[in-house]
């Protein structure tokens, strides 16, 4: 295997610049056995301005020693004795150089055959009485590599960017937790004080909102980042489902709770709450002034838990769309704020092997009903499914 050098740049520094756009340099590998039809070649190359460098081989043994080093571009020989370029494509996308561009150059080659070669991975086939093709087409497959790699490129530093994000996301979340808890106890000091009841009442809601959103910043990170956890324990339904009311709305008037017996599931007690408080976030923000139904029960296998209200419903077109993160398949101006809410409420209850749907309510309104199996879950659940990423976080 020989290596021969081609003319020096024109002076002026374009030896040292890198592009080839700009040099034209060519790191050049022959898969011939002809030399005069190699010289052929790199003449018409060097008449159209590259700067070459080649190396010649003729086996399959010699390609693949030659590409332990990397080239810009093959030209290979259709057929050369005990040797073919479709055998030498094969060897080439092997490769830890496989996305180069490989082009046959032949005098012999019939239409057939050229097809087939393009068929087969080949970037390009030029006939030997035609080689004013050859100089374009090696400009526009460098061209195609190059947009190709920066498109990698910009992948890997786009999932470097959100791993970091995750990671960011992750710590702020707990971060947050440390003076969040602080602020609850202080606030339940205040409460068992008597004094400034409607306060400390206030402050307690909003803290518990302020939880709330804490708790879905980090639950995205963690599903993004494929570390989701269901930590399963009993938990009453019934007792949960009062709590959340209590702690939102502790006007009773506003939230009507109908669950008078304990429904046990084995589930992430800290989830369902998530799941529950945010159905009742959106049924007192969307409902109008009527109060919103909250009904827990038994049904069938497993537990059933309906939120109601009665404000604008949600249209028969959009059940499904107010369920997709940030969807604006829905008026923003009544559901623009169910985004992400409600997209995590459903992944969280199918983690759980159970489900939500959004229905008509009978009085008018929108009724959400949410089923937990009974069954006990395996602690660490799947990730999302490809194609469903969920966006950046943000309340709703």
């Amino acid at each position: 295997m020989s290596g021969r050098d081609g003319h020096a740049a024109d002076a002026g520094g374009d030896a040292h610049l890198s592009l080839h756009a700009m040099t034209k340099r060519l790191r050049l590998l022959h898969v011939e056995d002809e030399e005069d039809d190699v010289l052929l070649v790199e003449r018409d190359l060097r008449k159209n301005g590259w700067e070459v460098e080649s190396t010649r081989v003729q086996t399959a043994e010699l390609l693949r020693f030659a590409l332990r080093r990397p080239w810009d571009i093959v030209l290979s020989a259709y057929a050369i004795p005990g040797f073919s370029a479709l055998e030498a494509l094969e060897i080439v996308r092997a490769s830890q150089h496989g996305y180069m561009p490989f082009i046959v150059v032949s005098g012999s080659i019939g239409e057939e055959a050229a097809i087939e070669v393009l068929r087969r991975g080949a970037s390009d086939y030029i006939n030997k009485g035609n080689l004013a093709r050859l100089s374009p087409a090696i400009a526009r497959e460098l061209a195609d590599v190059r947009v190709r790699r920066e498109n990698r490129e910009a992948q890997h530093a786009l999932a470097e960017a959100l791993a970091s994000r995750e990671e960011l996301i992750a710590i702020a979340g707990h971060e947050f937790r440390n003076p969040l808890a602080a602020l609850q106890i202080t606030i339940g000091s205040l409460e068992r004080s008597g004094r400034a009841p409607e306060h400390a009442q206030a402050l307690a809601r909003q803290a518990g909102r302020l939880r709330d959103l804490v708790t879905r910043f980090v639950d995205i990170a963690a599903l993004e980042s494929g570390s989701f956890e269901i930590r399963t324990s009993d938990v009453d339904l019934s007792d949960l489902a009062l709590r959340e009311a209590r702690r939102i709305a502790p006007d009773s008037d506003r939230i009507r709770v109908d669950a008078p017996r304990p429904v046990r599931v084995q589930a992430d007690l800290g989830r369902l709450a998530l799941v529950v408080s945010s159905l009742l976030d959106n049924a007192l923000k969307f409902g109008g002034d009527a109060p919103v139904e909250l009904r827990v029960c038994l049904d069938g296998a497993g537990a059933l838990v309906e939120v109601a209200d009665h404000g604008p419903g949600v249209e028969a077109q959009d059940r499904e769309a107010i369920f997709r993160p940030f969807g604006k398949r829905v008026s923003s101006r009544h559901f623009g704020g169910f985004g992400l809410s409600l997209w995590l409420s459903r992944t969280i209850l199918e983690r759980h092997g159970g489900s939500i749907v959004a229905l008509p309510n009978p009085g008018g309104g929108a009724l959400f009903q949410v089923r937990v199996p009974p069954r006990r879950l395996s602690r660490r659940a799947p990730g999302p499914s490809a194609g469903a990423a969920p966006p950046p976080p943000a309340s709703g």
